[in-house]
């Protein structure tokens, strides 16, 4: 059975996390993390910093993995790990999406989401949380 790494960035800017818009066709969209598939004998948190700097032009501090979760699809094992990061705001340019948003955790639940990144989601809103709880 094949295994795939998908690595996605939860980038942070203050309260607000970056979200993108994915059309796979012009009926439906749905939300989703920046990020994409590792390539064979790319480390994850390398493949993340490629794949920023192909998305959005950015060079991202990866401040700590945020989660991972693996799944059995029909094209084999899929392992998604998705980092919280950070980004001078003024560097992101989009590159390859069109829509792209800055979020707060409360906006979360209002968007559409494939499930990984409905899982990703829940997972920022748990931080935020945490976070807002701390203070």
């Amino acid at each position: 059975m094949q295994t795939i790494t998908i690595v996605s960035a939860a980038i942070l800017k203050g309260d607000r996390v970056l979200v993108r818009e994915q059309c796979e066709n012009t009926e439906q969209s749905h939300w989703e993390f920046p990020g994409g598939r590792v390539e064979e004998g790319e480390q994850p948190v390398s493949a993340l910093f490629r794949i920023i700097r192909k998305e959005l032009a950015a060079e991202v501090q990866v401040d700590r993995p945020l989660l991972q979760v693996t799944d059995s699809e029909p094209e084999g094992r899929v392992i998604r790990e998705c980092y919280l990061c950070t980004a001078p705001a003024d560097q992101l340019k989009l590159l390859e999406q069109e829509n792209t948003r800055w979020l707060t955790f409360r906006d979360l639940d209002h968007m559409e989401w494939q499930e990984a990144d409905r899982r990703i989601a829940e997972a920022v809103k748990q931080f935020f949380k945490q976070a807002e709880r701390m203070l």
